[in-house]
């Protein structure tokens, strides 16, 4: 399957799946870090906020963004394992629970859901 351009940081459901990402693992004590496209996005929101002095909602709202931010179709990170000296056993089940705890009920108008 080809990789598709469908999201980016301005798609409020897309920023909300970013964001449970990075809070779940940051609960669950697992060093990562965002990288490939999303991590290109997040930099480039975060300067064009400071260089604009606004938020990213009045930014996508005044600006046109996609002329900055490649929108991806996934997210991509890495993550530091070592921290699960119980094994790979143990760190899939957190991984897994990670993920169980993010299948949400949304509301989208186009149908193209993150959560299911």
């Amino acid at each position: 399957m080809a990789k598709r351009a469908l999201y980016d940081l301005t798609d409020e459901e897309f920023a909300y799946f970013v964001n449970e990402v990075n809070k779940g693992l940051e609960r669950e004590g697992i060093s990562h870090i965002f990288v490939g496209g999303t991590a290109s996005q997040i930099q480039i929101a975060e300067r064009l906020c400071k260089l604009h002095n606004t938020d990213l909602v009045t930014l996508a709202r005044d600006e046109r963004l996609q002329d900055y931010l490649r929108a991806t179709d996934d997210i991509d990170l890495a993550l530091a394992t070592k921290a699960y000296a119980q094994g790979d056993t143990e760190y899939a089940h957190v991984i897994n629970k990670l993920l169980d705890s993010l299948t949400k009920e949304v509301i989208s108008p186009s149908e193209e859901h993150i959560f299911m």
